[in-house]
């Protein structure tokens, strides 16, 4: 069933849940909060449902949640927020919904996340926030929706993102900010839809980014700016 009302709170709360064919409903409610937060849960063909409204936080957060052919639904909400946030979540043909309201805000954030067959939705609303941002998603045959609304924001900004045959949707409203910025993004095979309103800005901008067989859509709105633009 559910886990609600700030439940499961603590160490190791849901790390692990419903992982191997298990099942978990949604977490919610700020529930599922502490050291290990929500590490693995879903992987390894797990099931967990929504994770929103301030759930999963802690030093490992969701961090490799959905992996393995596993499963999570939307994270929503300042949901996934610590030290790993999603790092490799819904990698290795696993898959986690949209990441939205400002979730997945930690030191990896949404870093190989979708990665390697895997699929990540839309990331929005500010998600997907520091060092390591985006860095890889989608990457290895895998899939990212549409990066919107300031997301993916952080050192490695979305460098690598759709690389390997991967894809990436549109890059939009200054969204992929960063050192690294859209570095090699759809790169050799991959694919990277629009990027617009102000996005992909910083050192290295979109360096080699549709290259070696790759595609990139239209860049309009002042993005794709930097030294190596």
């Amino acid at each position: 069933g559910d886990i609600t009302g700030g439940s499961c709170y603590g160490d190791s709360s849901c790390s692990y849940a419903g992982r191997n064919s298990g099942r978990v409903g949604s977490i919610t409610d700020g529930s599922c909060n502490g050291d290990t937060a929500c590490y693995h849960a879903g992987s390894s063909s797990g099931i967990v449902g929504d994770i929103t409204a301030g759930s999963c936080d802690g030093d490992y957060a969701c961090s490799a949640a959905g992996s393995g052919s596993g499963s999570v639904g939307d994270i929503a909400g300042g949901s996934c927020y610590g030290h790993y946030a999603c790092l490799y979540a819904g990698s290795s043909s696993g898959s986690v919904g949209d990441i939205t309201g400002g979730s997945c805000y930690g030191y990896q954030a949404c870093y190989l996340a979708g990665s390697g067959g895997g699929s990540v939705g839309d990331i929005a609303d500010g998600s997907c926030y520091f060092m390591d941002a985006c860095n890889s998603a989608g990457y290895f045959g895998g899939s990212v929706g549409s990066i919107t609304d300031g997301s993916c924001y952080g050192l490695h900004s979305c460098s690598w993102a759709g690389y390997d045959s991967g894809s990436v949707g549109s890059i939009t409203d200054g969204s992929c900010i960063g050192d690294y910025a859209c570095t090699q993004a759809g790169y050799s095979g991959g694919s990277v839809g629009a990027i617009a309103g102000g996005s992909c800005n910083d050192h290295h901008a979109c360096l080699y980014a549709g290259s070696s067989s790759g595609s990139v859509g239209d860049i309009t709105g002042g993005s794709c700016y930097g030294y190596q633009a």
